[in-house]
């Protein structure tokens, strides 16, 4: 006999399935009832795998938004039930004492040091909301709307990352932003200025670590992040130390470029363009700011009858929060000056 009975189907790729998935969204069918889901589910072999693969887009769209973040994966992130989450912290250890020998055991409590009365302080994590949309026409048809979804998918991602890092790096904690963003925290000796005419150098960098305090005495929990004028300034000072010269192995944040003093250099491109007062530079103690997120990326859609048109929403919750302000904002920032 030369029947087989051999299982041929060879699954679908990951791309397959994530078009299948977000033409299902765009046109408000359930996967296996437009043309591609059809043929899709019928080459992988299962029935109707709406929740599986609707999962599995979700959480692959999420990850390329974080991978595009610079800020938050420096910074503690903790997983969020509730938009709203209450921190107990005891933001300063004190110091222990010294005992005398003659103290050793004796009734007046000396032996066991002084009295330290917990300092527990809490602070609220709160998680916003951020949302982008894309429209579709009714007229588009499902061929066209393959050829448009990476397109809308891409544009879509990259809006959601751009104003994660915005918010975490010079948010106003108003109306506009709700977060408060690294650069935003720094008050005081924590400003650093720089001619606006004159480039930034290394010593400047070891300058806003200084302002740090007590804080940034670990390079391993400092962290620097710059503007595009300040990342070409440095490339050009023969002095620093780019990832050619500390090894391409020690490059794991996204945005990368060097360290100085053995704490991390990254460069981001939502600064504001270099004006005066406008900050050039931040370094900020990673273990004073917490980032919250409650919810991942998702997807929705409806029909706008009145437009003729259909709108993707995508939308996620996070939200970043600072722990004590003890020893100082664990922040520092580099500001233009005339």
């Amino acid at each position: 006999s030369k029947m087989s009975f051999a299982d041929d189907t060879k699954g679908a790729d990951y791309a397959d399935k994530e078009a299948a998935v977000i033409l299902a969204k765009i046109t408000g069918k359930a996967i296996d009832q437009t043309k591609f889901g059809q043929t899709l589910v019928q080459k992988a072999g299962v029935h109707v795998p709406n929740a599986t693969w609707e999962q599995e887009v979700s959480l692959a769209m999420e990850q390329d938004v974080r991978r595009k973040l610079v800020i938050a994966p420096t910074l503690r992130n903790l997983n969020m039930q509730t938009n709203v989450m209450k921190i107990s912290v005891n933001p300063e250890a004190g110091y222990g004492t010294w005992v005398a020998n003659a103290d050793f055991g004796n009734a007046n409590g000396n032996s066991g040091g002084a009295a330290a009365t917990h300092a527990l302080t809490e602070i609220t994590l709160s998680a916003f909301k951020l949302a982008t949309k894309e429209y579709v026409a009714f007229e588009e048809e499902e061929d066209a709307l393959l050829t448009l979804m990476p397109v809308i998918r891409d544009a879509m991602i990259r809006r959601t990352a751009k104003s994660v890092d915005v918010a975490m790096l010079r948010g106003t904690a108003d109306a506009t932003i709700p977060v408060k963003g690294l650069s935003k925290f720094a008050a005081g000796g924590e400003i650093v200025t720089n001619p606006v005419g004159t480039a930034v150098t290394v010593a400047k960098l070891r300058a806003l670590r200084a302002a740090l305090g007590t804080l940034g005495l670990n390079p391993a929990d400092v962290t620097f992040v710059v503007s595009s004028d300040v990342y070409y300034n440095l490339l050009e000072d023969a002095t620093f130390m780019t990832m050619d010269k500390v090894g391409t192995s020690a490059t794991i944040l996204t945005g990368q470029f060097g360290q100085v003093g053995g704490s991390p250099v990254l460069v981001s491109g939502e600064f504001l363009p270099k004006a005066i007062g406008v900050a050039g530079a931040v370094a900020y103690y990673s273990p004073n700011f917490i980032v919250g997120n409650q919810r991942g990326l998702r997807m929705d859609t409806q029909d706008l009858v009145e437009t003729q048109r259909k709108v993707l929403v995508a939308s996620l919750r996070t939200g970043m929060v600072q722990i004590s302000t003890a020893n100082g904002n664990g922040a520092a920032v580099l500001n233009w000056a005339a």
